[in-house]
């Protein structure tokens, strides 16, 4: 079964490249500058990236992950860290919806995870039953179409206002190189926010950008398939040439070998020849007087 694998601590470091590494930190350092409060919960963790970086501040941490190798590389990852750090963070292997907590937070983050869910209500619903009074819902959510194999849903902005409830409001919304970033307060003082001009204003910008990157891609996708084709047809011409080359090697040999064929029959019939004589020879009178005379002579010498 093909799995959901994120690298997104290997992005962060760069490790992907530095253009992509530029786009995940910024959506990560957005996330931890937006994690204002003491006990935070980090659902779909993954390799734990998120969950180690609010540790180090000292702020009480729990991850969890569905994934068992998610947890796993989490936990060797929080091993590389120091003590305090590690006594900040608990790393929980299991089904969000289902596990039962022990405690409510001040902060839960979403990141990444709505996208893969065919029903991501119920994980909102069960988010604002564990958030403090005043908590936030941090969400990120890839902007418009990504046809990843696991994703189930396309986010734009009406998308993330839909959530909203009468106690729990979405305060923020951020464009984030490809990603959409949206805060919620739970508190039934607020009132529900609406898409004004300035937001549209941003999704639009943010909407040109994303087109941009995309024919950006196809232009890039197009000129290195033109490449491969002139490669292709250079290796082709180049293979052709050479098959060439060696039949005419071939044909040289062969002519060569024709030719030693015609200089072996005339020598074998100038043999024929020369062996008729010599019979003929051996059987005339002067033939046998010789024959016999060097058969005399052969006994004289012995």
């Amino acid at each position: 079964m093909k799995k959901n694998t994120d690298r997104v601590s290997e992005a962060y470091y760069n490790e992907l490249g530095k253009e992509f590494g530029d786009k995940v930190r910024e959506r990560i350092h957005w996330v931890l500058a937006s994690s204002k409060g003491e006990t935070v919960l980090d659902v779909g963790c993954s390799q734990g990236l998120v969950s180690i970086l609010l540790a180090r501040e000292g702020k009480q941490v729990v991850g969890i992950d569905i994934l068992e190798e998610a947890i796993d590389y989490a936990k060797e990852q929080l091993e590389k860290e120091e003590t305090p750090t590690q006594k900040h963070l608990q790393l929980i292997h299991d089904n969000f919806v289902s596990h039962a907590f022990e405690q409510t937070f001040d902060v839960i983050i979403m990141g990444e995870i709505l996208e893969h869910l065919s029903d991501p209500q119920r994980f909102i619903n069960k988010a604002f039953q564990l958030l403090n009074p005043a908590g936030k819902l941090i969400i990120t959510v890839p902007f418009g179409i990504n046809d990843y194999f696991d994703h189930k849903h396309t986010y734009y902005i009406q998308d993330l206002f839909s959530y909203q409830t009468n106690e729990l409001h979405l305060t923020e919304l951020k464009f984030l190189n490809g990603w959409i970033g949206a805060i919620y307060h739970k508190d039934n003082t607020l009132s529900n926010k609406i898409i004004d001009d300035t937001i549209i204003q941003e999704f639009e910008s943010a909407l040109i950008d994303q087109e941009r990157n995309h024919i950006n891609q196809i232009v890039q996708l197009k000129k290195e398939n033109e490449e491969l084709k002139q490669q292709q047809d250079d290796k082709y011409l180049q293979e052709k040439m050479d098959k060439v080359k060696v039949q005419q090697e071939l044909y040289k040999q062969y002519q060569a070998e024709e030719e030693l064929l015609r200089k072996y029959s005339k020598l074998e019939e100038q043999y024929k020849s020369l062996r008729i004589q010599y019979n003929n020879l051996k059987s005339s009178k002067l033939g046998k007087l010789t024959t016999k005379y060097w058969k005399w002579r052969r006994k004289r010498s012995n």
